[in-house]
Parts: C-alpha cells; sequence; structure tokens
C-alpha cells in the first residue's frame, strides 16, 4: 500500500512515470527516488502493529553522490513542496485503507511494476534466485522462472535487476 501510495502521488502531483521495483522500491526512469521499509508485530491471527519508514529523495540533490538514485528536485528541474507531498502520499493511503484490509491490491501493485517481466537476482537468506520474475501472487511473494523451467518464490529478500542477460 504505502509502495502504491507514493508512485500515485508522485504520478498525479508531478505527471512522472512512477514505477515499483519490487519489493519496496519506487523507481523514476529506472532510478531510486524512494525506499520503503516496514516492521510488524503479529500473532497468528492478528496484526498487532505495523510501522513505516519512507524515505522519498524530495529536494536532496542526490546524483552528487549516488547514480543509482535520482530526486524529484533533479527530475523536475526544481523544489517541490514537501508538505504537498506528505500529504497527497497520506490521502492516497487513506484511499487505499479498505483495499489493504481486503489485501486488494495485488493487480494496482503489478500494473505498477517495474520488475516484473526482468532477469532478477533475488538474495535473501542467504539464498541466491536467479531468472525471469513472472508474477506477483496474493501475499505479495515474487515469482521467479530460472532458465531450466521451474519456478521459485521469494517472500523477501533484494532484488537486482539484470542488464543484458
Amino acid at each position: 500500500m504505502a509502495a502504491i501510495s507514493v508512485a500515485k502521488a508522485i504520478r498525479r502531483l508531478f505527471d512522472l512515470k512512477a514505477e515499483l521495483k519490487w519489493p519496496n522500491d519506487v523507481l523514476i526512469g529506472g532510478r531510486k527516488v524512494c525506499g520503503i521499509l516496514g516492521e510488524m508485530e503479529a500473532e497468528i491471527d492478528a496484526i498487532k502493529f505495523v510501522n513505516l519508514g519512507i524515505g522519498i529523495n524530495a529536494n536532496f540533490p542526490i546524483s552528487q553522490y549516488e547514480s543509482k538514485a535520482t530526486s524529484l528536485k533533479e527530475v523536475l528541474g526544481r523544489e517541490i513542496s514537501r508538505k504537498e507531498l506528505l500529504s497527497s502520499v497520506l490521502e492516497e493511503m487513506e484511499a487505499r485503507k479498505a483495499r489493504l484490509e481486503r489485501a486488494d491490491l495485488i493487480e494496482e501493485w503489478k500494473s505498477l511494476s517495474t520488475t516484473l517481466g526482468k532477469e532478477v537476482r533475488v538474495i535473501a537468506l542467504g539464498e541466491t534466485i536467479e531468472g525471469k520474475a513472472i508474477d506477483i501472487d496474493s501475499s505479495g511473494a515474487l515469482i521467479i522462472k530460472s532458465r531450466d523451467g521451474s519456478l521459485a518464490r521469494a517472500i523477501a529478500g533484494d532484488c537486482v535487476h539484470l542488464r543484458g542477460v
């Protein structure tokens, strides 16, 4: 929900093609503009709480430091209102709250995904999965088809989009 909301807010406010890189990044032009981290405490039948950290590169001149990232200021060529951006992200999250409770956001996530259809490498818990990202299942796991045709399911990890594979 958070990634979708950030991407939709950026698209609405700035008319930029913000896309989602599984599992928790927002990209513009293939460069990271936002990262999201979540922490949850749950029991078998109930979620106690979810803490979200949403870091959006708004007005920082990031290209001086990191070539794989960008900021809204760099893309737009002007400073943006962080207050307006935050307000828009919160509005987008509120609009999706009921759908989150019904676990009904996967299709919207897929429609914004820049990972699906790409060759990827996912590194998680000491395991590396490599192949073509073909789907995101109902739990949010990335489905990867390896070169031998077998399917693997990544529920979390660092996803790298491979080039020239």
